[in-house]
Parts: C-alpha cells; structure tokens; sequence
C-alpha cells in the first residue's frame, strides 16, 4: 500500500508536452495499471498485437512510405481502455474470431433490442475501436466495424457510434488490399461505408469516390463484364452531376444484380437512404483513367470508345496510364495500327521523350503478343540485351533505334530509365517458346538468371514463370524420336499423332515465315533466323528436356510448385517421349524426392497431387 501512495504521488508529477498537469481521469488510468499489473505494466498475451513490423517502425521513423501500410490513428478514441487483469471471455485475436463476434451481435440485434450485458462489459468496444484505429488487415477492420456498428456505446446510450476517423482509415485499409486475390464484395464494403459515412454527417473525399469507381469493376472477376462497366459509368455520371443524387439508386439501376445490393451492403449500412456528398466530387484524370481501364478490361469496342469521348471530353490531358491502358487494348486485338497512333501520340505529348520502363514492357508485349519478333528482338537489343558493348554494336544498337523509331514510331529512354527487368525477360521467354524458337528462349533464360544474380534478386519465385513458358513450348513444339532399335510404320495418309506439325506449317505471323528477314532481324544479329524450320524442330526433343528438367530439379526443394507448371512439364514430357509410361513415371518420383512427399505430408513445395495431376499420375502408376 505504501508502495501504492509513493506511485500515486510520483503520477501526480507527470505533465503534459505543454507543460499542463495530467486530468485527473489519466491519472486514475495509471493507478489502476499499476495496482492490476505493477510499475511496469506489459501486453498480456491474450490482448491483440497492434505493433507493425520491425520494418514498418523503420520506416515510420525514417519517414519512407510503405506499400500496403496505413498509418494508426492517434486520439482518446483510439485507446483499447483499461488493461484487463483476466483473459476475455470475448475473444479479439484474430479476424476468425472478429468475424464469429461480429456475426453473434447481428444475430442477437435481430432478436432483441437490448443485448446482453456481457458485450458492455471488457472495455468490447474500446478494444474494437483500437483494432479498427491499429489494424493492417482488411479484413479484421472489416469485422470490428460489423460489430460496432451493432454495439451500443454504453447501456445508457443504446444508438451505436463510429468515429469519422476510423470509416476513414477503414476506407484506406480497403483501399490498400492486395488486388490478387481480391474477395468478391469490396464494392458493397467500401459502398456501405461511404454511405453510413455521409448519414452520420461526414464527407466523401474525392479519392473515396475513385476507389468506390475502381472497385464497381474488380469484383473477383477474370474480366469485368459489362453490367460493371455500366455502374462505373452510373458513377461518373453521378459524379458530375450537381446537386448530387442518389447513387445507390444509380447504380441499382445500371446493375440490379451488382454485387452492391448483397448482405454485407445491407448488414454493414446504417439505415436505407441514398449517397449523398455536399463537397466537390467533381471527376479528375483518375476517375476517367479509371473508367477506360474497365472498358478495356470489357474488350467491349463500344465501350473503350465511349470511355475515351469522356475524357477527351473533359479537357484533362491523356496521361501515361491512359496510354498505356489503350496499347494494351490495341494488342490485345492484334491492331498494330493503334499501337503506333498511340506510341505517336505519347511521342508527341511528351514532346520526343522515349518510354518508360512500364510503357517498354507493354509495348513489347504487344508486338511480341502480335508475332512480329523480329521487333521484340530489336527492342531487346537496343536496352542492352544479350550482353556485349563495343564500338561495333554501339553503332548497330543506334540504327535499331532510328529504324525503331522512323518505322514503329518507338523512342525508347536512356539506360537510366529502361533495364531489362522480369516482366521484359518473361515476355520474350513466352513469345519464343509459343513461336518455335527454343535456342532463343534459353539465351533469354540465361541471361535473366545471370542478371538476377548480379543484382541480389529473387531467382526462385520468378524463374517458375520462365519454366512454365519452356515446358509449354515443349507440351506444343516437342518432337517424339523413336530409339534406332524399334521400327515404327505409319501410312501416309494417317498421320503419327505424337508427331507435331512442322513449324513451316504453323500458324504464325507472316513477317516470321517469310524467306527474306527484316531488316530489325539482320541488325540484331538473329542466330535462329539462319538456322532452317527443321533445325529448330530437331532441338524440342526429349534430350534436351531433361536437360533442363535438371536444372528445374536444383532450385530449393521448399519452391512452392504451381499446379500449371507441373501440369505443362507432364505434357512436355508426355510429348517428347510418346506417351512412355515408365519415362512419365520416373519424373513423378523425381519431383516428389525433391519437392516433398505428394501426398501432402511433407513440408516441401508439393502440396499433394490433385484434380488432372492426381488422374494423371493414377493412370501413370496404374
């Protein structure tokens, strides 16, 4: 006790950062620490972790911002209370048991109007509060604000209550989540929110509508379809209109069936009632480029076309992301001639500035998605690909770019601006295995494994990609050679069917079968171009897949494996050695030696064989 007196006149002493006494109620609040749990008081395991990382508390300090951190909330409204002597009979460790809370008091709110007297006892809704103000998940913010939304502030004061701060910095944690994978729902998520938000007396924020706009066509669909494209249009509309209406009805009549009018829409808002904004909502460049993404992501022409009248409509000046956004649009439907309308005009916005690393990477793609390799090849050299730098290339490497830039209007920027990167050396890989060209591929792998050791990259987790390219170009180049010893006889008119077409005879573009290379060909110094369509068959052979299904076999047996590049290895091999069982069988045991038991009791990269691996593998051992 006396101990007690001596701490209680020590906290008398402590001031403010202005210099003012502590109130008494802070006072109070450090007696009862110390009394509960001693002069120093520490975490108890049971309450919630709300520190960040090590490196985040780096990063605070050195004020670098972070990718994916929001930063905390700071006030009296943050505060988990009082700390408590005992564990919790309500636990909030987790998001699984946010989630089981926050599903418990809606079931209890249908029932009855009072709750029980055990969710206003633990100091349940400054905890929540404290996770939501704390929290880098999503989804456990989420749940806290479910559940507070239920939760009466005390049992005098039964009408619930959250802070504008926090269904801001929930705004912001929705906003911040990984795109992939991203869950269904987000749009009736941040929706709810913003209209809880403004019937409680707040403002929407310009970036709230955008991320409102950008999440109406990513709801965990491969492509959005076009009833998105429609309430992201309802949304631009409603944005710019003035006085501002209502956008649930907006948007229920664009898409009756949009995800917006799900339960977590109607759980998680507070009452019926129509968004309303009294602040400038006007759209900026982002809500447009927003809404041309999602029209090109339709492959919708009438769509990207109306997308684009709005923002050259709006007076805003098409920026690199709309650019960007229309190459990939273009290359996806193999129209080479808006490529270059669109790399003239970057060319002529950015007043002969060459493209960055982003627009580079694109534009590769899409002449390389296109077939036209000879370019893609040329592109590769002028960054610096495929080593060298004497006086001699130097000098070949300037006519590749007047070549580049006088025929495909493409200016590329100096080498502090453009390096080959993953997404460079994961193109070309692609584009020369889907085309036939294997001696490439595996210089581009090389080189791509070379440079990632220099610069300290990750080798593992990006090389599986390139793998994945070389076994599909094996799955559908591979040539099956019967042993000397073993006469095979087919007729002429029924064709072998482990035999594939020859290269002369597939499908590609017509700037690659033509006898006579270009021009970008000679300059670049193509070796493959030399070599006759039935040299470059004879290399997709069983010989030197377990070439390189050796070199697979050394990256680090804890390698998370994806089921499609397993699957393609057991094609390329299944093609290569004409459906030989026992050849098929020995890979299965040499993957699962070093990757783990596939059964899926190991620890390693195989998490166990399923869907057509397991009946491939079934039929193999069978």
């Amino acid at each position: 006790m006396l101990r007690t007196l001596h701490s209680c006149r020590q906290y008398s002493t402590i001031k403010t950062a202005q210099g003012n006494p502590l109130p008494l109620a802070a006072i109070m609040s450090l007696i009862h620490q110390h009394i509960a749990f001693g002069p120093r008081a520490r975490a108890r395991p049971w309450e919630l972790k709300t520190l960040p990382p090590r490196q985040v508390q780096v990063a605070q300090q050195q004020d670098i911002p972070v990718p994916g951190f929001v930063k905390p909330l700071r006030g009296r409204s943050t505060s988990a209370g009082l700390p408590l002597k005992r564990r919790p009979h309500i636990p909030t460790e987790n998001a699984a048991d946010l989630e089981a809370l926050a599903d418990k008091l809606e079931q209890e709110a249908e029932r009855t109007v009072h709750l029980p007297r055990k969710y206003l006892l633990q100091n349940l809704r400054s905890r929540l509060l404290s996770i939501l103000a704390n929290t880098q998940e999503a989804s456990s913010a989420w749940a806290a604000y479910r559940a507070l939304l239920v939760l009466p502030r005390s049992a005098d004061k039964i009408r619930h209550k959250v802070p504008f701060a926090h269904r801001h910095r929930l705004l912001r944690l929705l906003a911040a989540a990984q795109p992939r994978p991203r869950a269904r729902g987000r749009y009736a998520q941040v929706l709810a929110v913003l209209r809880a938000l403004l019937q409680a007396g707040g403002t929407v924020k310009l970036w709230e509508w955008n991320l409102l706009l950008d999440c109406a066509g990513k709801e965990g669909w491969r492509r959005p379809r076009e009833e998105h494209f429609r309430v992201a249009l309802a949304l631009i509309a409603q944005m710019r209109r003035d006085p501002p209406t209502s956008v649930a009805a907006a948007t229920a009549a664009a898409a009756p069936h949009h995800p917006a009018s799900s339960s977590a829409a109607t759980n998680a808002g507070s009452g019926g009632g129509g968004l309303r904004d009294e602040g400038d909502t006007a759209p900026d460049i982002f809500s447009y480029t927003t809404l041309l993404a999602h029209a090109v992501r339709t492959r919708a022409p009438a769509a990207v076309r109306h997308a684009a009248q709005l923002l050259t409509r709006s007076g805003f000046a098409l920026g690199v992301h709309a650019h960007t956004t229309l190459l990939c649009y273009f290359a996806r439907r193999g129209d080479l001639a808006g490529v270059r309308d669109t790399l003239f005009r970057m060319r002529r916005q950015e007043q002969g500035g060459g493209l960055t690393q982003t627009a580079f990477n694109i534009v590769l793609w899409a002449f390389a998605y296109n077939g036209r390799l000879d370019v893609a090849r040329a592109m590769y050299r002028v960054i610096g690909g495929g080593g060298g730098g004497s006086e001699e290339e130097g000098g070949e490497i300037e006519e590749l770019k007047n070549a580049l830039a006088e025929r495909e209007m493409i200016v590329v920027g100096g080498p502090e601006v453009v390096v080959p990167d993953i997404a460079t050396y994961h193109i070309l890989i692609q584009a020369y295995a889907y085309h036939g060209d294997l001696r490439a591929c595996l210089e581009t792998l090389t080189d791509m494994l070379s440079a990632k050791g220099e610069e300290g990259m990750d080798i593992n987790s990006n090389s599986l990609t390139a793998f994945r390219a070389i076994f599909l170009g094996f799955a559908r180049h591979g040539v099956f050679v019967s042993p000397p010893s073993i006469s095979i006889t087919t007729s002429p008119t029924t064709p072998n069917r482990h035999q594939p077409l020859p290269i002369s005879q597939r499908r590609h573009h017509p700037t690659l079968t033509s006898s006579t290379p270009s021009s970008y060909m000679v300059l670049a110094g193509n070796s493959s171009r030399s070599r006759s369509n039935e040299e470059q068959e004879q290399e997709w052979t069983l010989t030197t897949l377990e070439a390189l299904f050796t070199r697979f076999l050394e990256l680090p047996p804890d390698t998370r494996l994806r089921e499609n590049v397993l699957f393609w290895l057991i094609s390329a091999f299944a093609r290569t050695s004409g459906h030989d069982s026992l050849v098929l069988r020995d890979v299965f045991e040499r993957l699962e030696s070093r990757f783990g038991c596939g059964g899926g009791e190991g620890g390693g990269g195989l998490r166990g064989w399923s869907g057509r691996l397991a009946r491939i593998r079934e039929k193999v051992f069978s």
